[in-house]
């Protein structure tokens, strides 16, 4: 058999090993440990030449050519996975893990248990230490025996055969929230594990490696929870978690558990309220979800008979922090759902507010006047905020209106302390841009219906095929069913959610979106930062201003973030885009620092000015 690289007329390419000829089926078939079946599932084959019998295998190998003609091999391929369109090599979850003094072993796997539902589970040994158990058995509590050259549980006991100790009950609790604690600090979200598996030891082949089918399926639990275990404690919180278990697939759910921090996203969080009202009766807005992601928070509100949705604009994102608020101005959807892969990044020590359009709820008409959306989110900035300096962040034609907001505080004589505008073009720019979308000569309910299901996708980095010629030939109460039906069959929304469901949504977006086209902006006198994508629509003609440099009379400041329009608010890179606006934050805050301590110290000196002039005056030395 000879041995080939897929690729070598690339100079030292890093590409696949295969092995072929006429002679290679005999060495597959004694392959180490495998079966031939087995084999022929993981193997690709090719035509290789005219011989009988000839055929090139993929052995799951990275490999390439030397100068001298020799085969570098470069490690395996096979663990590498692909979960939400995220690339994940789960070897370097398994490695962090490995760091803990509490795990001896550990593994990381994709599961898909659920059709369409794959999942990133991480099967751990626990390393149990002996001075852990001081405290309590002090309290009383049965020792273990351990054995103290190893530090780990001794043969004759295996961890689980405690799984009815008082000590065993506490351990798992902590161990868990502890590990996803420590790799949530590691590593981005899309590569947490959805769930951790306690085993006494790891399931091995006969030739000593992990049997990865041996490994126990996890019955959709949702130990990925940081919050301790709490069962439904009456009538409403069991029915909320039924409901949480049936839309997310997960179970079981704790009362104390974050919808979003256990499969929960924006295309989700449509379905559960959708569930809502058809299994309770209960109305509730998106606002609501996000402030109250618990069911134990969600259960306190619907008893409560109110949602604050349908009065305010404002969403508390992020509740703690000493700095001045930031505010999240929507783009045309309407909703601060977008920014949640944002906010996750942003740390903890400012405070975080998004805007929410009116008319998500129904409770009246959206706004088709950027000067007036801006004029009522402005009012609702204030409650919070009375006076700059101010924080604002818009992105796409959440920018027209975060530069609007920014206009009305320069006139009222507020000062600004940040405009941060991501993917958001100057109005002139951003009607070239739209007028050179396909579609844009048909009908106004037809071009928005093909935008809205490609800004509904967006958060989960999926495309939802929109046919404009399928649109044409439905009736305008049908196109909407249509767009419907294609996010279901590509498996972005699940089979409650109704057309109803997303009318509200679709006319906030259409009216938004149609109110930033036609808005008319005046020339800004401040500064404003930009977010770029590295990957632009159309060709930009080397202004990297997007336009902005005919309206800015300040200075205009340009960060690229790697990616295109959408990707560089998700995961993973929103954390470049996340980490360049709290550089531009931070940097703000101490130019303000700086004005503030300047205009004390010239306050300071015209009071000494004031009193040598008064003394002057009364002849007193």
């Amino acid at each position: 058999a000879k041995k080939f690289i897929a690729n070598p007329f690339i100079p030292n390419p890093v590409e696949y090993l295969h092995f072929g000829g006429n002679k290679a089926e005999g060495r597959r078939q004694k392959a180490e440990g495998c079966k031939v079946e087995e084999y022929d599932k993981c193997l690709a084959r090719f035509d290789i030449s005219q011989e009988e019998g000839a055929r090139l295998y993929k052995t799951g190998d990275q490999a390439r050519y030397l100068p001298d003609g020799n085969i570098e091999l470069l490690g395996r391929i096979d663990n590498q996975v692909k979960i939400h369109g995220f690339r994940i090599e789960p070897g370097e979850i398994e490695a962090l893990l490995a760091k803990r003094p509490e795990v001896r072993q550990t593994t990381v796997i994709v599961r898909e248990d659920q059709p369409n539902n794959k999942r990133l589970v991480a099967y751990v040994v626990p390393n149990l230490f002996l001075e852990e158990l001081d405290d309590l058995k002090a309290d009383g509590v049965a020792p273990i025996v351990f054995d103290r050259c190893d530090r780990t549980l001794s043969s004759q006991k295996n961890w689980s055969d405690f799984a009815n100790n008082l000590l065993y009950g506490k351990q798992v609790q902590q161990l868990t929230p502890k590990l996803r604690a420590f790799l949530k600090e590691k590593l981005p979200d899309y590569m947490m594990p959805s769930a951790f598996v306690m085993l006494d030891s790891l399931p091995l082949t006969p030739n000593g490696k992990i049997d990865w089918q041996a490994l126990p399926a996890t019955d959709g639990t949702s130990s990925a929870s940081n919050a301790i275990f709490i069962a439904p404690r009456d009538t409403l919180e069991l029915q909320l978690t039924q409901i949480w278990s049936d839309v997310l697939e997960v179970s079981p759910v704790g009362i104390r558990d974050n919808f979003f921090d256990i499969g929960g996203h924006s295309l989700l969080a449509i379905a559960l309220i959708a569930r809502l009202q058809q299994k309770l009766g209960k109305n509730l807005s998106l606002a609501a979800l996000l402030q109250s992601p618990t069911i134990e928070q969600l259960a306190i509100f619907l008893r409560s008979g109110e949602d604050s949705g349908l009065t305010s604009p404002l969403v508390k994102m992020q509740p703690d922090g000493d700095l001045p608020p930031l505010f999240l101005v929507p783009p045309s959807s309407g909703t601060v759902l977008f920014y949640l892969d944002l906010v996750r990044n942003l740390g903890s020590e400012q405070q975080i507010y998004g805007l929410q359009a009116p008319g998500l709820n129904g409770e009246r008409s959206p706004y088709t006047n950027l000067k007036e959306l801006a004029t009522h989110h402005l009012k609702a900035i204030k409650t919070i905020q009375p006076r700059g300096p101010y924080y604002l962040v818009g992105f796409c034609v959440g920018g027209h209106l975060a530069l609007e907001i920014a206009q009305q505080l320069h006139q009222q004589g507020d000062i600004l302390a940040l405009l941060a505008l991501i993917e958001a073009s100057a109005p002139e720019h951003h009607r070239l841009l739209i007028d050179s979308t396909p579609g844009r000569m048909l009908s106004p309910d037809i071009f928005y219906s093909r935008l809205f299901a490609e800004e509904m996708s967006a958060p989960r980095g999926k495309e939802v095929p929109v046919s404009c010629e399928q649109l044409q030939q439905l009736m305008p109460e049908e196109r909407l069913g249509y767009v419907l039906k294609q996010a279901k069959m590509f498996d972005l929304l699940p089979e409650e959610v109704r057309v109803e469901d997303l009318e509200n949504l679709f006319e906030v977006f259409q009216a938004t979106a149609i109110a930033s086209y036609n808005y008319e902006a005046r020339p800004y006198p401040g500064n404003i930062v930009l977010f770029n994508a590295s990957q632009q629509p159309i060709d930009l003609g080397g202004d990297r201003t997007l336009g902005w440099g005919d309206f800015v009379a300040g200075e205009i400041e340009i960060h690229e973030i790697p990616g295109e329009h959408f990707s560089i608010i998700r995961e993973p890179q929103v954390q470049v885009l996340a980490e360049k606006l709290m550089l531009c934050r931070d940097r703000t805050l101490v130019a303000q620092q700086g004005r503030r301590q300047r205009a004390e110290g010239k306050e300071e000196g015209c009071k000494v000015e004031r009193n040598y002039n008064c003394l002057s005056e009364l002849d007193i030395s």
